[in-house]
């Protein structure tokens, strides 16, 4: 007898080991294809391992459930304190912020960037150097729509909407049911009549993010593709880019631009305006972290240059997409959770100086929120222009804005290098004072991020630098009539 209920026993333990392992696979392929809310059921049989909780926070958190998300990151840092990754932490901030809670978030992702961050300090500082202020307004009454990705053509609208009828899913990728759609605007900002763009272009797969040629001929999309690349067992859909011409009125079968990569994706297009550049983000080899954003030049002859990477100046080991460059190439706007926001994606700005793109910036609470904000386009002739965000609790729309100058737009802008390796520097506390000592604004440096101050213009100040590392730096300085100065703060470091 007791040999009998050995052998149950044994059996018993067998069954659930091959009970466990069946449901961490079927978890783990539906995290791989991005069905979060079904994985993160899966995950919750599961034993809570280092990576099932931090797989079901990450679940959890990418579906917006962001309370109970919260509760499993901290379970997961208390638990596994010792083997989180960065990933962990940076994710369990992301959480914190979109529930805008910067009193749990700031330390913890100070912990992910090895350097302190102050957010409130950051939104402030952003009033007054964000050269717009933008009015928003929703382009739909409902609040649930699925809308993204607007875009403005020939005084109408296009976008990507839901397909009125069932198609594949493509194994829970966001937005594989979408077609692109075109639509008028009512006098108070609504979209009305919209109608399916051009049957020739919406398949039975998933088209979204249309790019104009200036004259209206050529258009780039982004299409899911009908079959899914392979990461070890696991099979996903990927993306890339298509061009189409209009002849006769009518719109030519998609061809798949030749740069883009069965193994990854290739999204988001946006063409110049002058129609020799189409920037695009993927996660290609050699992209410097998730999505990274690209160009290729578009020669005379209609052929592709070699995709090339905007660099560390924009791109981080986090996500880069939706890039839009300004009609005069001077400006490229895209969105971004890598660089310091206010939580989720953000749009941001960075000067274009021929193939240098720097400076970047956050555009400020007026347009970013604490949930993701993306898909930004504006016209420079009417400050007017459209987004998308999932800021009306988690759910994605479209919006339009216009935008007024920011009188506050008055800063000192510079960074911070070693004297002798000219290498950026981090870690180091930049403060302006005024000429009676009363510190007017002050800012940590990182190796992505310029210091920016507040100031006003045709005034003195004293800047000073403190890096425990290196001897303070101080300098009398004053800014111009409209109130900007750029200057690059040398520090020589301390040798024992």
């Amino acid at each position: 007898m007791k040999i009998f209920y050995t052998f149950l026993l044994l059996v018993c333990f067998t069954f659930q080991g091959f009970s466990q392992d069946s449901n961490s696979k079927r978890a783990d392929k539906l995290f791989i294809n991005k069905q979060y809310n079904e994985a993160a059921i899966e995950y919750k049989k599961l034993n809570e391992s280092y990576t099932v909780l931090s797989n079901l926070a990450d679940c959890l958190m990418y579906s917006n459930q962001l309370e109970e998300a919260i509760v499993v990151y901290s379970k997961l840092v208390t638990s596994y304190g010792d083997s989180l990754q960065p990933q962990n932490y940076f994710n369990y901030a992301q959480a914190l912020m979109k529930t805008g809670d910067y009193t749990k978030s700031d330390p913890i992702m100070s912990l992910y960037l090895k350097y302190n961050i102050i957010t409130p300090n950051f939104l402030f500082n952003l009033k007054s150097l964000v050269p717009y202020a933008y009015d928003i307004q929703m382009m739909s009454k409902s609040n649930a729509n699925g809308d993204f990705g607007v875009k403005s053509f020939d005084n109408q609208v296009i976008y990507a909407s839901v397909k009125k009828v069932s198609t594949p899913n493509y194994s829970g990728n966001v937005g594989s049911n979408y077609d692109l759609v075109i639509a008028d605007i009512n006098k108070i900002g609504l979209i009305i009549d919209s109608k399916s763009f051009s049957k020739e272009l919406n398949s039975k797969l998933h088209e979204t993010n249309p790019t104009f040629s200036y004259d209206g001929k050529v258009v780039y999309f982004c299409r899911t593709e009908d079959k899914k690349a392979k990461a070890s067992s696991i099979h996903f859909a990927t993306k890339s880019i298509y061009k189409s011409e209009l002849v006769n009125g009518i719109w030519t079968k998609g061809k798949k631009l030749p740069f883009c990569d069965k193994k990854s994706s290739t999204e988001n297009p946006n063409l110049s305006r002058d129609g020799k550049r189409l920037y695009f983000s993927s996660n290609r080899e050699g992209s410097v972290g998730g999505f990274d954003i690209f160009y290729v030049t578009i020669n005379s002859d209609g052929s592709y240059g070699n995709p090339v990477n905007l660099g560390n100046g924009v791109n981080t080991i986090q996500d880069e997409k939706y890039p839009f460059i300004s009609d005069n190439n001077s400006l490229l706007y895209f969105s971004s959770n890598g660089h310091q926001g206010m939580g989720g994606l953000d749009i941001y700005s960075c000067d274009v100086f021929g193939e240098a793109y720097q400076n970047v910036l956050n555009l400020g609470g007026t347009i970013n929120s604490n949930w993701d904000d993306f898909g930004f386009s504006n016209s420079n002739a009417t400050d007017t222009g459209y987004m998308t965000s999932n800021r009306e609790n988690g759910n994605t729309n479209l919006y339009s804005f216009k935008r007024t100058k920011n009188e506050m737009n008055f800063f000192v802008q510079g960074n911070v290098i070693d004297k002798n390796t000219k290498n950026p520097l981090t870690n180091t506390n930049v403060v302006l004072l005024d000429m009676k000592g009363i510190k007017v604004a002050e800012m940590v440096s990182s190796n992505k991020t310029e210091f920016i101050l507040k100031a006003k213009p045709n005034t003195k100040y004293l800047l000073k630098a403190i890096n425990t590392l290196y001897y303070p730096f101080e300098e009398e300085i004053i800014t111009t009539n409209d109130g900007k100065v750029r200057y690059t703060i040398e520090l020589f470091e301390i040798i024992n």
